[in-house]
């Protein structure tokens, strides 16, 4: 049976509780029904750490015909960014809160998500924090496994050191991930993913910011 895709149509009529997914009693035992939460079937795409919504709007907005769940860890951020979901009329958008880490495993069956944006995730500049950084090689596998083929991760951070680990946990899975600005690159300027609130403030501060795109293969 064919199935259609159709493009959202706005609405003035959604209330923030309505693009907010409550977590079940009892917690995520398996991954929601992506197309029953959406009404519909589309390409999944994935935002970790929305903060406060603007760059979600802005990608949900150029890509109607697109599903978007964003992943954010503080409860005020979430009401926040689905306030501005809703005052922009988005149906395609659907917020969780939680830990990354815990929410990618929990959520996305493996080979469902065509797209992550990770954009400026937390540096944790101090040496002993290190291990509490995002991107680590458990997490890359994560995202691996949940990517299906010739979907795209795009990443961004303006700290050099963070920047340089990222280089490091996905091409040191080159295996499942393809660098595609070459091997041990990335891109001084934005793309698709551009531009967030941290982005723009950083760019006005005259900071280098290194973009990275990686594509499962």
């Amino acid at each position: 049976m064919r199935v259609s895709i159709a493009a959202p149509v706005y609405s003035s009529l959604m209330q923030p509780e309505d693009v907010f997914l409550q977590e079940p009693p009892g917690g995520w035992t398996a991954p929601p029904d992506w197309p029953a939460v959406f009404e519909r079937s589309a390409p999944l795409a994935v935002e970790v750490g929305p903060g406060k919504g603007v760059f979600l709007v802005r990608i949900a907005s150029s890509h109607l015909d697109w599903n978007f769940v964003a992943i954010e860890l503080r409860r005020e951020r979430v009401l926040l960014g689905a306030r501005k979901v809703v005052d922009a009329g988005l149906t395609n958008v659907r917020f969780v809160e939680g830990r990354a880490e815990e929410r990618t495993r929990e959520l996305f069956a493996p080979g469902s998500v065509r797209t992550w944006y990770i954009n400026f995730p937390d540096p944790w500049p101090k040496r002993r924090h290190h291990p509490r950084r995002l991107i680590q090689p458990d997490y890359a596998l994560a995202l691996a496994e949940r990517t299906e083929p010739g979907g795209v991760l795009y990443l961004a951070t303006d700290d050099s050191n963070y920047g340089d680990q990222m280089l490091r946990v996905f091409e040191a899975a080159a295996a499942t991930w393809e660098n595609l600005h070459g091997a041990a690159r990335w891109s001084d300027a934005g793309g698709d993913h551009s531009r967030t609130v941290h982005e723009e403030k950083f760019l006005a501060w005259g900071r280098s910011i290194r973009y990275f795109q990686f594509r499962r293969r």
